[in-house]
């Protein structure tokens, strides 16, 4: 099965709306997305988040629903430019560089997180989550890809989830008014407390309760 909603290359704001109505399109990913799930909960401890693996996941998901751009990242030799929401992508010829920027970044985190001491669970826990939400936001502000930036960056927030135990959230694209606000300040500020704020009660239990098997 393949679904297009635009020309190859094209890119446009209804795309992920457009997707939401397809319903084949929509269970065609979710599809995909189960088994990245299932080697996120077997593989993640075992494997550095990268640049090669969002393009791996996003090539995946994709594969049969734009199979033209699935997993090719933007950048000098694909010069596409996009748009999301009132932004814009970060510009083609600047995407690479920002990609080893974060992937350094986020390889980091990751370093800091599996060396952390911590008095408590509940700070380590709080911990993972920024770390969870800054990496989503900033993947999401670099929009490496044409389309499916959002489902593959919340890919990033499960990464982190099923790495250190806490539950994921999966990728459909959250309603929430706030989820959207935080996004967008982030984008504006660089700032992703507000979006840690809304993953907090999403990736970890209150007290008492069980978390993911």
């Amino acid at each position: 099965m393949t679904w297009l909603a635009r020309p190859p290359f094209a890119h446009a704001d209804d795309w992920d709306d457009a997707l939401e109505r397809d319903e084949a399109a929509v269970q065609c990913i979710a599809d995909a997305a189960a088994l990245v799930d299932e080697w996120l909960a077997e593989y993640s401890p075992e494997h550095l988040l990268s640049t090669k693996l969002l393009a791996e996941w996003h090539a995946f998901l994709f594969r049969d629903v734009f199979p033209q751009f699935a997993g090719r990242i933007r950048n000098q030799s694909f010069p596409r430019e996009v748009h999301f929401s009132e932004f814009n992508g970060v510009g083609s010829r600047l995407v690479d560089n920002e990609l080893r920027r974060y992937e350094g970044s986020v390889q980091n985190l990751i370093s800091q997180l599996d060396d952390y001491q911590s008095a408590s669970q509940e700070d380590f826990d709080t911990q993972v989550v920024r770390a969870a939400a800054w990496s989503h936001a900033d993947f999401v502000r670099i929009h490496p890809f044409l389309n499916g930036n959002g489902r593959t960056g919340r890919l990033v927030i499960d990464y982190f989830a099923y790495r250190y135990n806490l539950n994921p959230v999966g990728i459909g694209r959250p309603s929430r008014s706030d989820y959207v606000s935080a996004m967008s300040f982030y984008v504006k500020y660089r700032d992703s407390a507000n979006l840690c704020r809304f993953l907090l009660p999403l990736m970890i239990r209150p007290s008492g309760e069980p978390s993911r098997p």
